[in-house]
């Protein structure tokens, strides 16, 4: 084995020794969920799963991107503190949200038709009032 290849295999096995690994994650706070938007999620395969005072909890699926931990950090103001996740626990974590934000926008749109009727007869309730 070259020494490349030897440090290489040192460096991963560091690095998951050093980032704690969480093996059973389903669901995510209200709290935490809205804190990074769902397209930062996807491209970085991370997820805010806890925090405290300045410091975020922040599953993650690639140990060695520290890009992450940068975007993040600016984003929210916040120290980052990660913790492994599978990615394919991350696919469908990432995936329900998506459904529930979309189910959330689906209902306000559904309400949006509503809400014009609304301000019409208002506006013409006022403009007969107001002809009088």
């Amino acid at each position: 084995m070259s020494n490349r290849k030897r440090k290489k295999l040192v460096d991963d096995v560091l690095q998951d020794v050093m980032i704690p690994k969480l093996w059973t994650l389903r669901r995510i706070s209200g709290r935490y969920r809205y804190l990074l938007p769902v397209a930062v999620m996807k491209r970085y395969q991370c997820v805010v799963v806890g925090g405290e005072g300045s410091i975020l909890t922040v599953a993650i699926t690639k140990p060695m991107d520290t890009r992450i931990f940068n975007a993040i950090g600016v984003l929210t103001g916040c120290t980052i503190f990660p913790v492994l996740v599978e990615p394919v626990r991350m696919r469908l974590l990432i995936r329900r949200i998506e459904r529930l934000e979309y189910a959330y926008y689906a209902s306000m749109n559904s309400l949006a038709f509503y809400y014009a009727l609304q301000q019409r007869s208002m506006l013409s309730f006022l403009i007969d009032c107001h002809e009088r």
